[in-house]
């Protein structure tokens, strides 16, 4: 009886001190176990490069490419092809070292990199030309690859996205120091993530918990905390720099800008930017809306697109 009381005690224990640590997020998940509860039965994977991606493939109609934002994945686009995938053929990926695809073999997220990534995608399924959608870190993927390829994308639409001079969120200077970068490869502690997530939203309240527990665990990928570093040490790196804003004005395609007003990690202000540089640009301001509109608010939003898109 005492070593059954015994045994129940250390196993308590064990599973105590197991939960803290993945708590602390120290730890890596086996992509198996990742895979078993993110992949969807849409789920596909395509090599490009080397580097293993994880994307789907939706519905029939006119070719939509959908990139997603810093430590998210592709999931943050249900509410869009739920809505979406009858009238289009919607195309969504994870970036490398986000979501389920493999680590980023480039260690970096430059222009030339993520153009290259993106070209190489829509090679490989044989895709001629199409509408381009990104948020955020998806949204500098999209903007860049149009201003270089205006040929392939058919029209542009930019949500909340990277690209202006501005100043840094606390955790992208905090990531972006010495020693933080270091301490952040190894460890992303599950109140840092959940206290990230929360501020992409604007309305906090809202957010349920497996969307938490997503954006946790896909962040614990191999390779995935080595993603968050590097796309905030390559932002670090461009914010400012004039051959950024000057690709930007390369932009020829019609362009709708959608921003989220009480956005805190890429001002608001930034709307009236690109209207000025993108010759071809609208826009559209969400009232009580963070960084992920789309997400936050799928229905008006994916409305807003198609009206857009379908004009």
């Amino acid at each position: 009886m005492t070593n059954t009381v015994q045994t129940q005690q250390g196993s308590l224990v064990l599973r105590t001190l197991t939960r803290a640590f993945q708590g602390l997020g120290f730890h890596t998940t086996q992509p198996s176990k990742l895979k078993a509860k993110y992949e969807s039965d849409n789920s596909q994977y395509v090599t490009i490069d080397g580097t293993t991606i994880h994307y789907t493939d939706e519905g029939q109609g006119p070719i939509l490419v959908l990139s997603h934002g810093v430590m998210a994945s592709l999931h943050t686009w249900d509410g869009w092809v739920e809505r979406l995938k009858s009238t289009y053929r919607i195309i969504r990926f994870d970036i490398p070292g986000f979501g389920l695809s493999d680590p980023n073999a480039a260690t970096h997220f430059n222009p030339e990199y993520t153009e290259a990534l993106l070209n190489g995608f829509v090679n490989e399924l044989q895709l001629d030309e199409f509408y381009l959608v990104g948020n955020s870190l998806g949204g500098f993927i999209s903007w860049n690859y149009a201003a270089s390829n205006p040929d392939r994308v058919k029209k542009l639409i930019l949500i909340d996205p990277i690209g202006y001079e501005q100043k840094l969120p606390f955790i992208m200077k905090l990531v972006s120091l010495p020693v933080f970068q270091t301490i952040s490869r190894w460890v992303a502690p599950r109140f840092i993530v959940d206290s990230c997530v929360k501020k992409v939203y604007g309305q906090p309240q809202n957010i349920l918990s497996t969307v938490f527990d997503r954006y946790f665990d896909l962040l614990s990928h191999p390779g995935g905390r080595d993603a968050m570093v590097d796309v905030f040490l390559t932002f670090r790196y461009f914010n400012g720099r004039p051959e950024i804003v000057n690709k930007m004005k390369m932009i020829q395609v019609p362009t709708l800008i959608m921003w989220g007003r009480d956005d805190a990690w890429v001002p608001v202000e930034h709307v009236e930017n690109w209207k000025r540089d993108v010759q071809a640009s609208q826009a559209i301001i969400y009232d009580n809306a963070g960084h992920i509109p789309m997400e936050e608010y799928p229905a008006i939003t994916a409305r807003d697109a198609d009206r857009f898109l379908s004009s």
